[in-house]
């Protein structure tokens, strides 16, 4: 009889399913956006309901990454993305944005009032978006300044003295 417990008990225990590492998969998952050179020194967070965040894996440098998949406003089922840290506050903005279901009105009302959080010009979105992390198309954007309108005048050289125009 307690031959047969023990048994029992030991198959009980080599059944049991690992521990589940849930902050290494969001990690991971995060950092699918990430220039194979910089993964290893970005920054990790995960997106509150809030629009804040927190810190999964602390990095050495401004590139943050983040996972966007099951957010409102996203085209592909997985979506993950990074930036530089002073990008955040538009990130934010862009999520409170799309959670209202009506994200471009609000872009453009913010834009018109001077009230939409300015990205850091020069600075890159690396984004991978797919099905799932494994088949993504992966897509960078470039912040640049818009220029003001540039004057364009026709420069005439001087008539030489002697010669009529």
């Amino acid at each position: 009889m307690s031959m047969t417990f023990l048994l029992l008990w030991a198959g009980a225990v080599v059944t049991a399913p690992p521990p589940a590492q849930p902050a290494v998969d969001a990690v991971e998952r995060a950092l699918a956006a990430a220039p194979a050179q910089m993964r290893e020194r970005a920054t990790v967070i995960e997106w509150n309901r809030d629009f804040t965040y927190r810190t999964l894996k602390q990095g050495s440098k401004r590139l943050v990454c983040f996972e966007l998949s099951g957010q409102p406003g996203q085209d592909q089922p997985f979506v993950s993305e990074c930036t530089s840290s002073g990008n955040l506050e538009r990130v934010a903005q862009d999520l409170a944005f799309a959670a209202t279901g009506d994200q471009q009105t609000l872009v453009d009302r913010a834009e018109r009032t001077g009230k939409r959080a300015q990205p850091e010009y020069r600075s890159r979105l690396y984004r991978a978006a797919g099905p799932d992390p494994s088949h993504t198309r992966k897509t960078v954007s470039l912040f640049v300044h818009p220029e003001p309108p540039i004057e364009r005048r026709v420069l005439t050289p001087p008539t030489p003295p002697g010669l009529r125009p």
